[in-house]
């Protein structure tokens, strides 16, 4: 009888610490929630497109996203980014996107945050709770994933 109960406290043991190991881990599905796209494209006779495009954090309305480009040509890195965050949209299931705010890291690469909704005729400010308003540039007006569908779907 003793052996048993030794054996069932053991148990009892292993079995707590695999619980709590898997409580206090995030799981692959959370992580894998965060978008990612690369190219590594190799242009003999011109220049390679080395870019990669990470979402490191996701909230309600908004996404922030890390661009670090090694290597590309003005239009095609510019088409490869505007190609990440029309994927991120869908994803998203959101029709529109609009920068938000952009900044360039010490390591060159730039940290973008993106508002996402399904209606642009949106108070910009009040909805994504914006401190002031944005500056009056079309790099901060909205881009219509059904628009873009001719340039990404074919």
């Amino acid at each position: 009888m003793k052996i048993q109960s030794n054996f069932s406290a053991k148990c009892r043991g292993f079995l707590a610490v695999v619980c709590l190991t898997f409580a206090s881990t995030p799981s692959a599905s959370a992580a894998e929630k965060l978008f990612h796209l690369e190219v590594n494209e190799k242009n003999p006779g011109g220049k390679d497109l080395v870019i990669n495009f990470e979402e490191v954090k996701r909230e309600e309305k908004t996404s922030t996203v890390k661009v670090t480009m090694k290597s590309g040509a003005s239009v095609p890195s510019t088409m490869f980014i505007m190609r990440g965050f029309y994927d991120l949209a869908q994803k998203r299931k959101m029709r529109y996107f609009i920068k938000l705010s952009e900044k360039q890291e010490q390591d060159g690469s730039y940290t973008t945050v993106m508002g996402f909704t399904n209606d642009k005729n949106i108070n910009v400010q009040k909805y994504f709770k914006l401190d002031k308003p944005l500056p009056k540039k079309t790099e901060f007006e909205f881009s219509d994933v059904v628009e873009l569908d001719m340039l990404f779907k074919w």
